[in-house]
């Protein structure tokens, strides 16, 4: 059976490659890209990722523009894509009162799910799952960020919440705008404001077109027309065969590890601790 002071960080499938990073403790990091595997320190890691940040700003080369200063999860899951498009990066301050976000639609930030909690209204918050924080509720990570901005105010590393052309509407960063609403939301705070030369408003976009049930249409449209183009190309239905076998014994396996480190939950816990004391 797998070591149990292995712990899978993140498990990702980028295009036909499945790409997973654990944590050994006490040994290195060990990232995974099919059958390889390279084994870096901690410092490597860092090293690595500083890296591959100096990288991006050298590509982007828009002033005021540093990756240093992203959460890398907005980075990869949305600002990647648009990076190519960005004509302008400028500082600007809004108040957390005029801020809105993108939830249900276009919605104010006072009236949106973080703010609501922070008041005491943790129902919705509470069956939320934070997909993009691996192992952290999306309450326990609000509950940690209010803290952090009393403590260390706002920016912190000289992070800031970040905006799209001149809309308020929260890019990145609406757990931060609730902790700013929670303690001043008159109180106008420093924000980035990115600039992209086919950036469309949201509030521009017919409501209709924000609906669940035109977004599931569209998907399952999206599903046909790649199920059509599978079924006319049969090497690519072969090879797309073959990652869905991969993806189901990858799901497999975390499953197996998963029963297997709730099992020894305990003996797992004392040699982390074993591992940390050292």
């Amino acid at each position: 059976m797998s070591n149990p002071a292995v712990v899978t960080l993140q498990n990702r499938h980028i295009e036909n490659h499945a790409v997973w990073l654990d944590d050994n403790f006490g040994e290195s990091i060990h990232i995974h890209i099919d059958d390889f595997r390279a084994d870096l320190t901690n410092a490597e890691l860092r090293q690595m990722c500083s890296d591959l940040c100096e990288a991006i700003n050298a590509l982007v080369d828009i002033p005021g523009f540093d990756c240093h200063r992203i959460d890398p999860v907005f980075l990869e899951m949305q600002l990647g894509g648009r990076l190519r498009h960005l004509t302008k990066v400028s500082l600007d301050e809004v108040a957390p009162k005029d801020m809105q976000v993108l939830w249900n639609g276009v919605e104010p930030l006072g009236q949106s799910m973080c703010v609501r909690a922070l008041k005491g209204d943790t129902e919705e918050i509470d069956r939320t799952r934070d997909i993009y924080h691996e192992g952290q509720k999306d309450r326990e990570r609000l509950d940690a960020l209010l803290e952090s901005v009393r403590e260390n105010g706002y920016p912190y590393q000289g992070e800031y919440m970040i905006l799209y052309g001149d809309d308020n509407i929260i890019m990145d960063g609406q757990h931060r705008a609730a902790c700013l609403w929670e303690l001043d939301p008159e109180k106008a705070v420093p924000v980035l404001r990115f600039y992209f030369d086919n950036y469309v408003t949201p509030a521009a976009i017919p409501k209709w077109k924000r609906n669940a049930a035109y977004q599931s249409v569209r998907k399952c449209g999206r599903a046909l027309r790649s199920g059509i183009g599978l079924l006319t190309h049969p090497r690519k239905l072969y090879r797309q065969l073959k990652e869905n076998k991969k993806k189901r014994a990858q799901r497999r396996a975390d499953q197996r590890e998963a029963a297997y480190l709730r099992e020894h939950r305990a003996e797992h816990d004392e040699i982390t601790q074993l591992f940390l004391q050292k």
